[in-house]
């Protein structure tokens, strides 16, 4: 509301400034969102033909898959921490998938061309126990943050060793 002086008051001020922070981060949360997408789709695969026959597949590079894997765990910790509800709407099916693709990622990382980059093995790992708490939420974030640095270091090494 306008006072005397014709500024703005600082109630409005507070939630015009709210509303666009909340305005912002859901836009960004689009673009990161659509950048996911289009690295899912746009990733470079490998052609793999089967002996004896016909059929191929496309396979993800190594590097390209932890990334990917890394990739997804963000969007879903996004997700988490957009909506709180996002997980109680959720049912046991649903939570079971994620703590098998969480196994499958920890079990990446244990491949032996990160071996050189991982200092403590522990520090990232994804946790399967109080699934999606506040605490567990807060690990995740720490754990994805390392992963990307890990995934980083590793595909400099590789490009410096083609040089």
């Amino acid at each position: 509301m306008l006072n005397i002086l014709g500024t703005i008051s600082g109630d409005e001020k507070n939630t015009d400034g709210e509303k666009i922070k909340r305005r912002f981060n859901e836009l960004w949360d689009n673009i990161i969102s659509a950048i996911s997408i289009t690295m899912n789709i746009e990733l470079l695969m490998k052609l793999i033909k089967y002996p004896e026959s016909c059929n191929t597949r496309h396979k993800l590079i190594f590097a390209d898959k932890t990334m990917r894997y890394t990739t997804k765990l963000e969007s879903l910790i996004r997700k988490i921490c957009k909506d709180q509800d996002f997980i109680a709407i959720k049912d046991a099916h649903w939570i079971d998938y994620w703590l098998n693709r969480f196994n499958k990622y920890n079990d990446d990382y244990k491949n032996k061309e990160y071996d050189k980059f991982i200092d403590k093995y522990e520090k990232i790992i994804i946790p399967i126990h109080s699934l999606f708490s506040d605490t567990w939420i807060n690990i995740v974030k720490n754990v994805i943050k390392k992963r990307v640095k890990i995934d980083k270091n590793y595909l400099q090494a590789q490009r410096l060793s083609k040089i």
